[in-house]
């Protein structure tokens, strides 16, 4: 039994309740497919034992066992402290917060008889705590009798502890204090930010929550929370902001000067001077979304929102220049981005993998966008808030192509904030006959009584008194739009013609084309593409062609793994496809027989294989993944024998995957590149290598 696969049952153990495959592999800093190999390793180790599986269904794990069955289980485990199972992201956190709160010195040694770990392990563990204060201009730097110390700008070592407690943790659930998040992570932080710390600052922010400026977005209030917590505990052990020669300006707004004047008097800060208030004051005017930047900073950001605005109406082919909307709302929130990037302070954003996961063109063009304007200036623009930005151009995206005529009168109330609730407004006027004629904060609500509509969509349980109303998440999936699509049959409306829905339209069309002529052309797409443009229909290509790096996902790549033979090459290859459901096993077996019956033909090329079947032999949808070998085996073709790069695809039509075979039979030409691509070790380079035409042609 390896260490991971104790610590999987470990943790099992202390999860009656069970939980995710995702939040195991995100505990242990590993892949769901990870995950599910361990868990085949441990049922076979509890069926040797005569136990039952672990309770699986659609990704929720449980040990679903007696008394009896869990006290054999646990005498299964390598005996041990907990320490000895701390991952890297744990041992990180231990590390930097062990430092950060010390009363005496932090030696390196201590820290790795403390976690149980190897001498090797310590030294790499220093080198990502090396590594990560460098962004904020600090050091970690020993010394016989002081041990570790973080040396660098007072307000500096602010900003990234409360950045390194915003990445390493659920904010969310740190500072509505969850009695149910209590882990290793949440555990260390603690001792800087104790809980009862946290208690105080919300109440007092609750109370002053008008007053400070927020506009009802959550994720708002926990940084500005967080925020506060850390100026007032650094102040408290007497850690002080040094002045700086920009420190002149003077604040000029009364509701923030209440609310740290507040805290100031509660807490007992002595000797607050100007420059520690303005710092706080600065902080949080940074998340003020009504705050007001200099002259210099204001012709910036209009350059930044007008040279944004030109480039994703370039991008998406959409006439983005017309909504006054999005300019103003883009501006708005520029204004602070730009307030906290001089600053280097980090946004959080709670919705940002659901936002990456829906919106992923326009997140990419974004991100390329922001971090090519900012390059000069030193500027590294966060995940998050390229992911604020996101929102606004998904909604003006929305907006333009939404259908003009509607079935429900609608209101949305959305705690996360107004952009994020003019999102959800324009998706469900985008996937129902639906009016949004309000968009509304929690502190708004009292407008409801004032509007005539027949239903409201909310993101927070709030009484709307004899209005119905439905709660949906801030970014709905499908099974949330199930949901509301029959919540809307129980209430009467005078139906109108549906929205037309370009993509499934374009699909029907080339399937029907395939049905009758057997082939599309890629000449073909484009014209037809060209003619729903001029119909104003517009087409997302990259659900009806994608390209091979759309598909080709990290946890699809394998490199440098050893097979006896090229059944087991297959196989091996096939094997993320069947995990992720894209293929069955009947796919697999299909992919088998067909080269016993017809041959090697599936060698294309020297050392590159492209294995496949027929869509009706078990493909659920398209899909690729690629193996290398650390060992060449023989596929019995005598010119292209031994293969070292694999392909399996899985195709479910006869036009969707022709980018990706296309991107494949190119290799075909470069043999030197399938033999690097064969001798290559990390995964980055790898992908590097695999994708660099596309690279070459941007």
């Amino acid at each position: 039994m390896t260490k991971r696969t104790d610590r999987i049952i470990h943790i099992l153990l202390s999860k009656p309740n069970g939980m995710k495959i995702h939040e195991l592999g995100e505990m242990l800093n590993v892949s769901d497919r990870t995950i599910r190999n361990e868990l085949k390793t441990i049922n076979s180790i509890f069926s040797k034992s005569g136990l039952s599986d672990i309770y699986q269904n659609r990704g929720f794990i449980r040990l679903d066992h007696l008394k009896d069955d869990l006290n054999k289980i646990e005498d299964l485990r390598i005996l041990g402290d907990d320490a000895d199972y701390y991952s890297p992201k744990e041992r990180f956190v231990i590390l930097l917060f062990d430092v950060l709160i010390k009363d005496t010195p932090v030696f390196v040694y201590q820290e790795q008889a403390k976690l149980k770990i190897s001498k090797s392990t310590i030294d790499e563990d220093m080198r990502v705590l090396r590594s990560f204060l460098e962004r904020y201009s600090l050091k970690a730097v020993t010394s016989a009798k002081g041990g570790v110390q973080i040396e660098g700008a007072e307000r500096s070592i602010r900003m990234m502890i409360a950045d390194a407690i915003t990445q390493n943790t659920d904010l969310s659930r740190l500072i509505s204090i969850d009695s149910t998040y209590n882990n290793i992570i949440s555990n260390s932080i603690e001792r800087l930010i104790p809980v009862q710390l946290i208690e105080a600052v919300k109440k007092i922010y609750s109370d002053e929550i008008q007053k400070v400026g927020s506009t009802g977005n959550v994720a708002n209030d926990y940084q500005l929370i967080l925020h506060s917590c850390v100026w007032i505990q650094r102040i408290l052990s007497d850690r002080r902001i040094v002045a700086e020669s920009h420190d002149k300006w003077v604040p000029r707004d009364e509701k923030i000067i209440n609310y740290v004047n507040k805290l100031s008097s509660d807490f007992k800060l002595e000797n607050i001077d100007d420059t520690e208030f303005r710092y706080i004051y600065f902080v949080l005017n940074s998340f003020n979304s009504n705050m007001k930047n200099t002259n210099s900073e204001w012709v910036e950001t209009q350059i930044l929102t007008m040279q944004l605005v030109t480039y994703m109406e370039k991008q998406l082919s959409l006439p983005l220049s017309t909504q006054e909307d999005l300019y103003e709302g883009l501006y708005n929130h520029l204004t602070g981005l730009v307030y906290r990037l001089h600053e280097r302070i980090q946004s959080y954003n709670p919705l940002k993998q659901i936002i990456k996961t829906n919106y992923p063109d326009i997140y990419g063009y974004i991100d390329r966008f922001m971090n090519d304007y900012f390059k000069d200036q030193d500027f590294e623009v966060s995940d998050d808030e390229i992911c604020y930005i996101t929102v606004y151009f998904g909604t003006a995206e929305m907006q333009i192509e939404r259908d003009q005529e509607y079935k429900y009168r609608v209101a949305v109330v959305c705690n996360y904030g107004l952009a994020t609730g003019h999102l959800l407004a324009a998706n469900l006027e985008k996937k129902f006959n639906i009016e949004v004629l309000a968009v509304l904060s929690v502190s708004d609500i009292k407008v409801l009584s004032k509007l005539s509509i027949d239903l409201v969509v909310k993101t927070i349980q709030v009484e709307t008194g004899s209005i119905p109303s439905i709660k949906l998440p801030p970014i709905p999936q499908e099974s949330d739009y199930l949901v509301i699509n029959n919540f809307l049959k129980g209430h009467k409306a005078s139906k109108r013609s549906p929205r037309v829905n370009a993509n499934k339209l374009f699909d029907d069309i080339l399937g029907c084309v395939s049905d009758t002529y057997h082939s599309v052309t890629n000449e073909f797409i484009k014209d037809l593409s060209n003619e729903f443009r001029n119909n104003n229909l517009f087409v997302n290509k990259k659900e009806v062609q994608p390209m091979l790096e759309d598909l080709l996902t990290d946890d699809r790549i394998q490199i440098q793994k050893k097979v006896d033979n090229w059944k087991e090459a297959i196989q091996l290859a096939a094997q993320p496809l069947v995990d992720d459901n894209v293929i069955n096993d009947h796919y697999v077996h299909a992919m088998l027989e067909a080269v016993i019956k017809f041959g090697p033909y599936i060698v294309i090329g020297p050392g590159l294989a492209l294995a496949h079947a027929r869509p009706e032999e078990g493909a659920n949808q398209l899909g690729v993944s690629v193996l290398t070998l650390s060992t060449p085996v023989n596929f019995g073709n005598k010119d292209n024998d031994p293969v070292s790069l694999v392909f399996c695809l899985s195709a479910v039509n006869n036009y969707s995957h022709l980018n990706i075979m296309k991107a494949i039979v190119q290799l075909v030409s470069d043999p030197g590149r399938i033999e690097k691509l064969s001798g290559i070790k990390d995964l980055e380079s790898f992908k590097e290598t695999l994708f660099e035409k596309k690279t070459q042609n941007n």
